[in-house]
């Protein structure tokens, strides 16, 4: 439970920090916050399933927690980087896609493992 619990706090605090990150870099509110947060609510709600007691594979949790991780990483990177260019904005753009090829190919996995045990 305690694992469970642990995977919880850190899908919630890397969303924190990511949305601590870019609203501490642009003043206005848009279509960026929704394709910076959305790769970190697949795993959270897998997260909630978890502590719940509901089965969630392996192969969906340690994803969720390394895609939550490496999003956080990135995006502190950027905030704490004493010198930041255009260049360091693309992290925004570029980590939710790797978050999402990342969750899909966890998302594949996760299916066929649970339709080769269902046989």
């Amino acid at each position: 439970m305690m694992m469970k619990t642990a995977g919880l706090l850190i899908h919630v605090v890397s969303l924190l920090v990511a949305v601590w990150t870019l609203a501490a870099m642009s003043e206005a509110w848009s279509g960026l916050y929704l394709w910076v947060v959305a790769p970190y609510l697949p795993p959270l709600v897998f997260a909630v399933n978890a502590v719940k007691g509901h089965a969630v594979s392996w192969v969906m949790s340690v994803t969720g927690v390394v895609s939550s991780l490496l999003g956080s990483i990135a995006y502190l990177s950027v905030y704490f980087s004493p010198q930041t260019d255009a260049q360091a904005g693309l992290v925004f753009v570029a980590i939710p896609l790797y978050q999402w090829v990342f969750l899909s190919i966890a998302l594949l996995i996760h299916f066929l493992v649970k339709r080769n045990t269902r046989r």
